[in-house]
């Protein structure tokens, strides 16, 4: 067999390997995501609970550690930010996370906290199935693409 094969081969393997590595990640980056929204509405509820604090405030006060697992950068406002962010999660609770955008900053305190439980009680569940699902949905990434790379090497020798 040529050494111009055998390379070719070698490089079909390590692409499998590292699609697997990314996509791996991007499945815990996904998860990460879903969980931080799901802080980020706790945190707005607490703040608007106990202080009444105003959206742009408590958005400007949050953690950078939150920032950095939405993957968002700081904003103004919850619409702002979700324009800003490159969504990961699913197109549900994309979805809700935008209905809730719209939602916030249009009531009183009693409504924003009805807004808040209402869309914590359907995002928590979400984030938590994902919590629950990752470590198969990690082992499926490193397995299909390996398994691909392994039957086009078979193919191809």
């Amino acid at each position: 067999m040529p050494f111009a094969k055998l390379i070719g081969l070698g490089l079909l393997a390590v692409c499998g390997a590292l699609c697997g590595v990314w996509l791996a990640g991007f499945e815990r980056a996904k998860c990460r995501q879903a969980e931080a929204f799901v802080d980020l509405i706790r945190n707005v509820r607490l703040q608007i609970d106990c202080f009444s604090t105003p959206l742009g405030t408590i958005l400007a006060s949050l953690d950078d550690k939150l920032y950095a697992a939405l993957g968002a950068p700081r904003a103004k406002d919850l619409s702002t930010l979700l324009s800003q962010t490159v969504l990961l999660v699913d197109r549900e609770l994309a979805k809700h996370l935008w209905d809730f955008a719209a939602a916030l900053g249009s009531g009183y305190r009693e409504e924003e906290l009805r807004y808040c439980d209402h869309y914590l009680a359907l995002l928590a569940p979400m984030a938590q199935k994902a919590r629950n699902e990752l470590e198969k949905r990690i082992k499926l990434a490193f397995i299909l693409p390996l398994s691909l790379s392994a039957a086009l090497i078979l193919l191809l020798w």
